[in-house]
């Protein structure tokens, strides 16, 4: 029936093969066959049969469909060739190193899926490419799949990253450093935080330290970590260059903190950054409490208008 001249057969044998999902060989490649003059209905049908059937062998029949014009094509095959997991990775390497910049990105979006020491090692090799975009989605990518990663490969991951990182090739490129920072981060293994921080410090170049901030913001951080984070985040509020005050504001709101810190609040109310002091403020006006109310009274004096909004 997939060999039938009449479209609506072919489709009907996908449907049934792949509500039977067998995996011999003759089947996959009888699939794999119809693939290459489907119609777009046929395709998806073929498709959802290779979903069903989970065997690496359709692999080599979806690579084409990497290059479909229709999106939806191009996802489904995208994410059975995911699946096959690290075993692909040898043949993705291949397709990577003679597409081009259309399907790299497509290729990329593939590797951040199987989360292994293979496929990431691709990822962190990209971050060399002049191709600023590229090197972007590599990013990217990492940060919309980690979230599918166990704990265990996260921590491979990491480990991984920070390696490569403290490589002699990467320390010489700090355009790779700041995507490496950004890589920790979105990983968010135990020790992220640590190393995030050692590159947030004033020792460090601007956009070294604007992207190990950016890297902190996507931590989840609690207790004593997300207090020692703080610390730090409060003595870049006062320095000059506005990114780092913001996101270092940007950290703070995120922290569970714990304890009470309204005297420091009530610090920042002198900052010299009207941000920093309309933040102080909103901070404040959250606890309903004798001495808050009153200095809330206060401020609807202050010659800043947000802050005066605030207190109202």
């Amino acid at each position: 029936m997939l060999q039938s001249p009449d479209g609506m057969r072919r489709c009907a044998a996908a449907m049934v093969l792949g509500e039977l999902s067998p995996k011999e060989p003759a089947v996959v490649r009888a699939l794999g066959e119809a693939l290459k003059d489907a119609n777009q209905l046929l395709t998806r049908y073929v498709l959802e049969a290779f979903e069903s059937i989970g065997s690496r062998a359709v692999v080599p029949y979806v690579l084409p469909l990497l290059d479909a014009e229709d999106v939806e094509t191009k996802l489904r095959a995208a994410g059975i060739i995911a699946r096959a997991g690290g075993a692909m990775v040898g043949e993705l390497k291949k397709q990577f190193e003679k597409a081009n910049p259309a399907q790299k990105r497509v290729l990329i979006d593939i590797l951040a899926r199987i989360h292994s020491r293979e496929s990431m090692q691709i990822i962190l090799d990209v971050l060399f490419d002049t191709d600023f975009e590229l090197v972007k989605e590599a990013c990217q990518a990492v940060r919309r799949h980690i979230t599918d990663a166990g704990q265990k490969d996260r921590l491979v991951l990491h480990r991984q990253v920070v390696k490569f990182m403290k490589g002699s090739r990467a320390k010489k490129n700090d355009r790779v450093l700041t995507s490496c920072l950004l890589l920790v981060g979105y990983i968010g293994a135990p020790d992220a935080r640590n190393i995030l921080l050692k590159y947030s410090t004033l020792r460090n170049l601007g956009y070294i330290r604007r992207n190990a901030l950016i890297g902190l913001t996507g931590l989840q951080l609690t207790g004593a970590a997300a207090n020692s984070v703080a610390r730090q985040m409060f003595k870049y509020l006062g320095e000059p260059d506005p990114t780092i005050v913001q996101l270092s504001l940007d950290i703070i709101e995120k922290l569970p903190l714990t304890g009470s810190l309204d005297g420091q609040w009530r610090r920042l109310l002198k900052s010299k950054h009207p941000n920093v002091r309309a933040f102080a403020v909103r901070r404040l006006a959250a606890h309903d409490n004798a001495a808050g109310n009153r200095l809330m009274m206060t401020l609807l004096k202050h010659p800043d208008s947000q802050i005066r909004d605030i207190a109202t």
